[in-house]
């Protein structure tokens, strides 16, 4: 983990339900996703949901690219492609290359499920959002660093925005558990969303929470341990719902980015091998995973992320290379 701060300590952070959103305009993109050598298009992704026997209306509704930035719609996508089941050794042998393919979908899954379950699985406890953000993270790094696939995987934008909200959410539990020890930190609270308390509205909403009338398309449900939703209501995603123990006091932080890294080197055996050899090479870090840092390093022509065509009139949308920049300054600072 790159432990580069700014003044007092502070730290860029990306808002989660962006990333989740930009994961899903990733998907869409036509040249596809490159995932352990295997380029993933739509269209292969759209192929397995139908062998799946997802509906043509749901897939339909799944890739419709002039539905950005519905976040709700993003959830939908990458939950059905955590949830999309190996095929059956009968289909593997019969479609050899659609099981490879189906295996290198369910990977990516495994990043789109470690990426949103610590938000909006109710159940979980502190720790255990900070293991998923850690398995998400070095997973992220070892399919960006694979082959040297970068920008093929993702863009570089979106791998370096990934990456400061996991480090940020890791240094604001660090610092809550110096300001309060006995104190809790709900991750749900990072981001954007929660800015509308600094309104007097806020206080009227937490005395008539059925006012409130967020758009369809910025809810997020909340989920049980066992991907089973429990609630899509606007409102259930808060502090007062969250089931799991979220006291800082019982954190262990090096022990819980220790175990993420543990989940994916024993669930892919070329992830372990990547992060290996990564070890032997001090300038390698999240951020820098061909030893140079990327906020440091200008994009190819064909780098140029597509986020800047999905900018809402009505929603935030901050720039997506403010936090780079902060880091490159705290960077700068340290050397």
């Amino acid at each position: 983990m790159d432990l580069y701060v700014g003044p007092d300590d502070i730290t860029p952070d990306k808002d989660y339900k962006h990333v989740h959103k930009w994961i899903r305009n990733t998907i869409l993109r036509l040249s596809g996703i490159s995932i352990e050598g295997l380029v993933i298009t739509p269209d292969l992704f759209k192929r397995h949901f139908h062998m799946a026997e997802f509906s043509s209306v749901h897939i339909s509704s799944l890739f419709n690219p002039k539905d950005k930035q519905d976040v709700k719609l993003a959830f939908n996508l990458l939950k059905d492609i955590w949830s999309l089941p190996s095929m059956t050794a009968t289909e593997s042998l019969e479609k050899p290359f659609q099981s490879q393919i189906r295996e290198a979908i369910r990977v990516y899954g495994q990043l789109c499920c470690h990426l949103v379950f610590p938000y909006v699985c109710i159940e979980l406890s502190l720790s255990e959002q900070l293991e998923h953000l850690s398995t998400a993270a070095h997973l992220a790094f070892a399919l960006y660093s694979y082959q040297n696939a970068g920008k093929q995987f993702m863009p570089t934008t979106l791998y370096v925005d990934i990456m400061l909200m996991v480090r940020n959410a890791y240094f604001c539990v660090a610092k809550s558990k110096v300001d309060d020890p006995d104190g809790e930190f709900w991750f749900i609270l990072l981001g954007m969303d929660r800015l509308e308390i600094l309104f007097e509205v806020a206080n009227i909403l937490t005395q008539h929470p059925e006012w409130q009338k967020t758009p369809r398309r910025l809810n997020l449900p909340s989920l049980d341990r066992n991907d089973n939703v429990i609630s899509e209501r606007v409102d259930h995603l808060n502090p007062k719902s969250w089931q799991g123990d979220v006291h800082t006091q019982a954190v262990s932080l090096q022990t819980c980015w220790k175990q993420g890294r543990k989940i994916i080197e024993v669930s892919y055996p070329f992830a372990k091998e990547v992060l290996t050899n990564a070890d032997c090479n001090p300038d390698i870090t999240l951020l820098s995973p061909f030893g140079t840092l990327l906020v440091r390093t200008p994009l190819d022509s064909d780098d140029v992320e597509d986020n800047h065509n999905l900018k809402s009139t009505s929603e935030e949308s901050p720039d997506v290379m403010e936090g780079s920049r902060m880091v490159e300054d705290e960077a700068a600072n340290a050397t």
